[in-house]
């Protein structure tokens, strides 16, 4: 790349060398370290292999980690200072990417496949193997169990063996099940077992609604039962798990 190019899009002040050390990693030239592991090259393979490692770690820590957090701190609903400060972030994020959308769709096949498989994703959201109130229902109860999860393990975490004893657990028993569980998407069926029966307790309301014909919905009888429309929920949720892990949700 030429010294202008360079200079087209410059670095941020005051990212961790660690971090820079590593987007340096994985700008290698890899057809290059790969022709020459072909050859039996061990360093040239532990040099692959290693790139592989860190644009996997990079990805984790940018799409799961900074961005995420970034978005809560932005979208709580209490104004604070750090509200303000995720705000501003994101805010420069979005225009210094918009900046470049045009260019990198010219010249980066991968990030324009990458946009349109997003676009994509969420699109899935709407379409009709899902029904809107069911998905709004199944999202909601989701981020609920995730979010009491979270605060259970925080409790763990300060009340030591004896937590589950704890007096702050009053209103969290329903969720205990959701801390022997790995994170969602992993193990869906088990997500899937816990979050049924609170998605029937939490809407009690919901049921007779999806009766009536409230919602567009399939399958619709006067007598229905939650088990009528359970696989249209189950459905809900295997769309989010999808959603999560191409990293969209």
């Amino acid at each position: 790349m030429s010294k202008k190019g360079h200079d087209d899009v410059r670095p941020v002040a005051g990212i961790p060398d660690d971090v820079m050390d590593k987007l340096e990693a994985v700008a290698g030239d890899d057809e290059k370290v790969i022709r020459a592991a072909g050859l039996g090259h061990k360093q040239s393979v532990y040099i692959v292999r290693a790139a592989q490692g860190t644009r996997a770690e990079l990805e984790e820590l940018l799409l799961k980690g900074v961005v995420p957090a970034l978005l809560r701190f932005a979208l709580v609903e209490k104004d604070s200072a750090a509200k303000q400060w995720a705000g501003m972030i994101l805010a420069s994020i979005a225009a210094s990417l918009g900046k470049y959308d045009k260019k990198l769709c010219e010249t980066n096949a991968a990030y324009q496949q990458q946009k349109e498989k997003i676009v994509r994703e969420k699109q899935l959201v709407q379409i009709v193997v899902s029904p809107k109130p069911i998905m709004e229902t199944v999202r909601r109860e989701l981020m609920k169990a995730e979010d009491r999860r979270t605060t259970l393990f925080r409790l763990k975490g300060v009340s030591g063996r004896k937590w589950r004893q704890s007096k702050n657990l009053h209103g969290l028993e329903d969720y205990l099940p959701f801390v022997e569980l790995p994170e969602f998407p992993k193990c869906l069926g088990q997500w899937w077992r816990e979050l049924w029966p609170l998605i029937k307790k939490n809407n009690p309301g919901l049921l007779e609604k999806l009766r009536g014909g409230k919602f567009p919905t399939r399958g619709i009888r006067n007598q229905s039962r939650w088990a009528s429309y359970r696989n249209e929920f189950r459905n809900a949720l295997d769309t989010l798990a999808r959603l999560r892990t191409s990293g969209v949700l």
